[in-house]
């Protein structure tokens, strides 16, 4: 094979097969393939869409080891969770935020109706997730929050099967409450998901302002899905949680509020600069 070959897309299988063989993987909607000897610092190029543009032209980008390692470290997601209000929506969309979470678990303090959330969504700009949060929905509720805010990615926060979370044919996440290393055993079985990190608190599904031992998360790495960082962050320790875990994404809810519900937008942009600039500095 020669080098900076665009090869469409590819199975995890497949992806350990050409590395065996000697090459680099670059996950750009599809693969760039380029051997090993071929590497160069991440530093010679900015950012991964670049790569696209590469492509484009026929002049590849050679990927370096640390680029294909941390990947998702270079593209560092923002959630904004628990939205009850338009004005904390366009706050949190302006501070750069990527993903907004609208709270359907009437328990929470940070609870939304299905009407206001609609309401909210239509509003917002496209390119922006919009996530619906559940715990041990009925399928009924879920599909009907799905039809009724459009709603593009789920949120599982209760002890929903991997069977349930996926039928719903749209993009989704899993949240484990994360105590010791017990709580990482049942990760593998939701490989269709995103996998959220949150601290544990007996009868609380998030939204606690805990955090949890990150440690955990570095180790769920490990096992090769997508980790959305939450518990306990605020615009203080994000830059910290980044550094240390480098995740797929970060959640935040209690750690940029005033009351439960109700964000504080300074401290929304805030720990969006705080988590954007940590992740620039590791690039």
């Amino acid at each position: 094979m020669g080098e900076g070959i665009f090869i469409g897309t590819i199975t995890q299988g497949g992806a350990r097969s050409w590395l065996a063989l000697g090459y680099y993987l670059s996950p750009l909607r599809g693969f760039l393939l380029v051997p090993r000897k071929r590497a160069i610092p991440v530093a010679l190029f900015a950012r991964p869409h670049f790569a696209f543009s590469a492509r484009a032209t026929g002049q590849f980008v050679v990927p370096s080891v640390d680029y294909w390692l941390d990947w998702a470290w270079l593209s560092l997601r923002i959630k904004i969770c628990g939205i009850t209000d338009a004005s904390d929506a366009r706050a949190a969309v302006d501070a750069g935020a990527d993903a907004l979470g609208f709270i359907f678990y009437s328990p929470s303090p940070r609870a939304i109706s299905l009407a206001a959330a609609a309401e909210i969504i239509r509003s917002l700009p496209p390119l922006l997730a919009k996530v619906g949060v559940f715990v041990d929905a009925s399928e009924d509720f879920v599909r009907q929050a799905i039809e009724e805010c459009g709603l593009d990615t789920l949120q599982f926060h209760g002890n929903e099967s991997p069977e349930f979370c996926r039928q719903f044919a749209l993009k989704s996440i899993k949240a484990f409450r994360v105590r010791g290393p017990e709580s990482l055993r049942d990760l593998p079985k939701h490989a269709d998901s995103a996998w959220l990190l949150d601290s544990f608190v007996p009868d609380k599904f998030g939204g606690t302002g805990a955090g949890f031992d990150w440690a955990l998360a570095r180790e769920a790495k490990t096992l090769g899905g997508h980790i959305i960082l939450a518990g306990g962050l605020s615009p203080e320790n994000v830059a910290e949680a980044v550094g240390k875990v480098r995740p797929f994404a970060v959640d935040v809810s209690s750690g940029v509020e005033d009351a439960p519900g109700k964000k504080n937008h300074g401290k929304v942009r805030s720990f969006v600069l705080a988590a954007r600039r940590a992740a620039e500095s590791k690039r």
